[in-house]
């Protein structure tokens, strides 16, 4: 009895296979990088990121009262809203700018005296990748999430859509890494 001939078909077969499905799969981040894949479930709706309830201050509320809801957000920025209703954003920049840089006196200044209006809103329908393109083409670092009549029913932070792609990314990247560092069919 001679020696098995080594079937190469299989092992050719196995590499193909891997080699492809490294390559799909490569594909599948940098699609999910830029935004251009919503198939493959790398994008989720705003509201899964949220900040719920959203930060907010009253629209005749002054300065120096805003900004420890500021501070609980990290600094970042909050929904102006009259009533139940959003009509504006007030951030950080506005209050160093429009206040502090003008000469304001923050306990006399109203917050409807500097925020922006109206304010930047999605829906939360609003996929997360679609957020991300929005914000960073008008330049944006928070948004309200609205309801089909205009509830404000959350708030989306920058921050909060980098750390769950990231999040997303590393994952990926692990997952690649563990397929990629296997030895082969039987471990």
């Amino acid at each position: 009895m001679g020696a098995q001939p080594i079937r190469t078909d299989h092992f050719l077969s196995t590499e193909l296979r891997r080699f492809y499905e490294a390559r799909e799969a490569r594909a599948i981040i940098v699609a999910s990088i830029i935004g251009k894949d919503r198939n493959r479930g790398f994008s989720m709706k705003v509201m899964k990121i949220a900040t719920v309830p959203p930060p907010s201050v009253g629209l005749e509320c002054t300065i120096k009262d805003a900004i420890p809801s500021l501070i609980r957000q990290h600094g970042c920025a909050v929904a102006v809203m009259e009533g139940n209703r959003i009509v504006g954003t007030l951030s950080r920049e506005d209050v160093v700018a429009r206040v502090i840089g003008a000469g304001l006196n923050p306990e006399h200044t109203k917050v409807s005296e500097i925020m922006n209006s109206p304010a930047a809103t999605v829906s939360v329908e609003t996929e997360t990748d679609e957020a991300l393109k929005w914000m960073f083409a008008n330049r944006k670092c928070h948004l309200g999430i609205v309801d089909q009549d205009g509830t404000l029913k959350g708030w989306l932070a920058i921050c909060s859509l980098f750390e769950d792609h990231v999040g997303d990314l590393t994952r990926e990247l692990d997952s690649l890494a563990a397929y990629i560092s296997a030895d082969g069919p039987g471990g």
